[in-house]
């Protein structure tokens, strides 16, 4: 997981409806300055079908990803967690 300068904040975990399912965000992935209440609420105020998630690669207990696609077309990973399958 490539989150380049941000850091993960662990958080009170709560869950957050997406396409084909729920995400259970249990750490935010964002700058060293933004507030962690802000960003809960930037969070939540995203559309669910805007989330794409990143579901984990080398290991299936490691964490899933939470991230939406910017206006260059890149992934912006917002969240770590785990995914719920519908």
């Amino acid at each position: 997981m490539d989150i380049g300068k941000k850091s993960r904040v662990p958080i009170k975990p709560f869950q957050l409806p997406v396409l084909g399912g729920t995400f259970t965000i249990q750490e935010f992935v964002m700058d060293r300055n933004q507030s962690r209440d802000e960003f809960g609420k930037f969070i939540k105020n995203i559309p669910s079908d805007r989330w794409f998630v990143m579901l984990a690669e080398e290991d299936e207990s490691g964490p899933d990803t939470l991230a939406v696609i910017d206006d260059q077309f890149e992934f912006q990973i917002h969240a770590v967690g785990s995914f719920q399958h519908e």
